[in-house]
């Protein structure tokens, strides 16, 4: 499916919560290393998912560096995350296309909140009620940009239900 002239692919999953991106993510060849803001969580949490409004400047500097990292390495990457505006998705973007990356978005399909926050609530990622899931969903569905050519991506890739 990714074939192309590049050797170095990132991806850069977009989607709302529980719209899919890991399940999506678990299909694809061992090729790539998956990078997950949540996966943080859990490992500063020592197992257990935490977020904390304290930590999160740590968990975005420890993604970032991870990423900028892994990109020097020239492995092929996944990013796990909502990535649903362009500024979420411009760090990502920038670097990787200074280091010589063919970057493809895959867009999930929209859901309704009331089924992603149900997907959610399956794995939870921590204490919350689906009170608060449902009000991040919210948050990022009036905040969404889909992804453009014109934004730099190389392939826009739109999966179907």
């Amino acid at each position: 499916m990714y074939k192309h002239k590049f050797e170095k692919k990132l991806i850069i999953m977009v989607g709302n919560i529980g719209s899919g991106k890991s399940t999506y993510i678990k299909k694809l060849n061992d090729e790539y290393i998956v990078l997950s803001r949540d996966a943080i969580r859990y490992m500063f949490g020592d197992g257990n998912y935490i977020f904390d409004k304290k930590l999160e400047q740590a968990v975005v500097q420890a993604n970032f560096t991870a990423f900028d990292l892994l990109l020097e390495s020239g492995v092929n990457l996944v990013i796990d995350e909502t990535n649903i505006d362009t500024w979420m998705r411009d760090h990502y973007m920038n670097t990787a296309k200074k280091a010589g990356y063919y970057i493809t978005a895959v867009i999930l399909p929209k859901i309704s909140q009331e089924e992603s926050v149900a997907r959610r609530m399956k794995k939870p990622h921590g204490a919350f009620k689906a009170e608060d899931w449902m009000a991040v969903w919210k948050k990022f569905n009036d905040m969404y940009e889909e992804p453009t050519q014109e934004e730099g991506f190389d392939e826009i890739i739109m999966l179907n239900n």
